[in-house]
């Protein structure tokens, strides 16, 4: 295992590689990234769709979701969330801001569409009628029309926690060789981010849309609106608006803030 020192260095030669890869690639690997990080949305769903408590329901998610980031590394996927730490290689000079916001707009956009296929081919194919008599839909919906329906700012608060947890967790799979390490150093933070409940704009790539292929067909929205549901902020606007604005903001601060304070307090000095 190298050290957080090591790992500056080690990671600026790595960022600066990824800020200067071309769309052929970025994209293609972005959209392998959100569709990994969606199927772990897809278990978390099953897993816990039924259970009453919602602390049950967290921490079977914490148990499941966190194999999609394991998946991402071993696959060599590009996670938006995790490639906010190309902040490194900007600060120790080894890429510009320019190639850094090219190289995440990229991924995130590869990250959407891997989001949206998974979730258009899951919901279409009816997979999810197989769980509970509908239940399961109206799981789906309900966890699309609550991250919908978050206030702004703590949307933003929400996504800050969970990138610096996500940013351990790749520094962590980073700093170590062999597979085993990796995942364990990657699995703990991204469970203790399900957990505690904080928003991930990829995952939240997945969750909402599924909700949202499910609202638009009459048959789950009145079922939801029969069953008591507020589907009102369950829209494209409150999906692009309400949640993926400032969760991705959030997501880019915490990121950001977490690679200074990693490369200022480990950084090499002369």
């Amino acid at each position: 295992m190298i050290s957080a020192t090591e790992f500056i260095d080690f990671y600026t030669e790595l960022g600066a590689k990824k800020a200067s890869s071309p769309f052929r690639k970025l994209f293609p690997l972005g959209m392998l990234a959100g569709f990994l990080n969606g199927m772990a949305g897809i278990v978390y769903g099953i897993a816990s769709y039924s259970q009453e408590s919602v602390s049950a329901a967290r921490l079977a998610g914490g148990l499941l979701f966190p194999f999609g980031l394991i998946m991402v590394i071993y696959s060599g996927a590009e996670l938006f969330t995790g490639n906010n730490l190309i902040t490194i290689s900007v600060l120790n000079g080894k890429t510009t801001v320019s190639k850094m916001l090219r190289s995440w707009l990229f991924v995130y956009l590869g990250n959407f569409a891997g989001s949206i296929i998974l979730a258009a081919g899951y919901i279409y194919a009816g997979i999810f009628f197989e769980f509970g008599n509908n239940d399961l839909a109206l799981a789906i919906m309900d966890t699309a029309a609550y991250k919908t329906a978050l206030p702004f700012t703590k949307a933003i608060v929400l996504g800050i926690f969970c990138n610096i947890l996500v940013c351990i967790a790749v520094m962590g799979a980073l700093m170590n060789k062999d597979g085993i390490s990796r995942a364990a150093a990657a699995y703990f933070p991204v469970a203790f981010f399900v957990i505690a409940g904080f928003e991930q704009s990829v995952a939240n790539m997945y969750y909402i849309s599924a909700g949202l292929f499910l609202r638009v067909q009459p048959f789950y929205k009145e079922l939801a609106i029969s069953a008591g549901m507020d589907i009102s902020t369950l829209t494209t606007r409150g999906f692009l608006l309400n949640n993926m604005l400032p969760v991705t903001l959030g997501n880019i601060m915490g990121g950001v803030l977490f690679s200074c304070l990693i490369f200022f307090c480990h950084r090499k000095r002369d």
